[in-house]
């Protein structure tokens, strides 16, 4: 049933266009934490092409924001680092308010309870990426990798842990 529905979450994504994902798509996961603390549902992108933007920083970036499938945001960027900029998709929550606003997402511990675990999320399946399919993912970080340093510096605790140089071979 998760597959389906997984199948039917990515053939709604890629209907509606909500990104601009010309180049293709070199990877994708769906997820559904089993935690029991909170209930969300993520659907993350990772786009074959880097944006033309990519480098500016300040550019709009940043996954869509539903909650109990009812469009809150675009571009909220609360629940990726800035490394991961280039990673495109929604984030549907049940356990955050319907009125919720930019300062309520920057001070609410669902919110960052969900960014650690989309964060880890991302960066797991790039590790798998790296392991599984090398030559998607130096695909991958030949468009990406620039960017993606970036989290040695911001994020070492989540980078490191899941060892993404390790997987690349220059």
């Amino acid at each position: 049933r998760d597959v389906e529905r997984s199948r039917g979450l990515g053939d709604v994504y890629k209907r509606q266009k909500l990104y601009n994902l010309d180049g293709g798509i070199i990877a994708w996961n769906n997820a559904r934490p089993a935690e029991g603390k909170l209930e969300y549902t993520s659907l993350l992108y990772l786009p074959k092409r880097a944006p033309f933007d990519l480098y500016n920083r300040e550019a709009p970036k940043g996954l869509k924001l539903y909650v109990q499938r009812v469009f809150i945001m675009d571009d909220a960027e609360q629940f990726l680092p800035l490394y991961l900029r280039f990673v495109k998709g929604v984030i549907d929550s049940n356990d955050l308010p319907l009125n919720v606003s930019r300062e309520i997402l920057q001070q609410d511990d669902r919110v960052t309870s969900i960014r650690n675990a989309v964060t880890k999320r991302v960066l797991t399946m790039l590790g798998d990426m790296g392991k599984k399919k090398p030559e998607k993912y130096q695909e991958f970080w030949d468009e990406f990798g620039e960017v993606l340093k970036e989290g040695s510096g911001e994020d070492f605790a989540n980078f490191c842990s899941n060892c993404i140089n390790r997987n690349h071979q220059p």
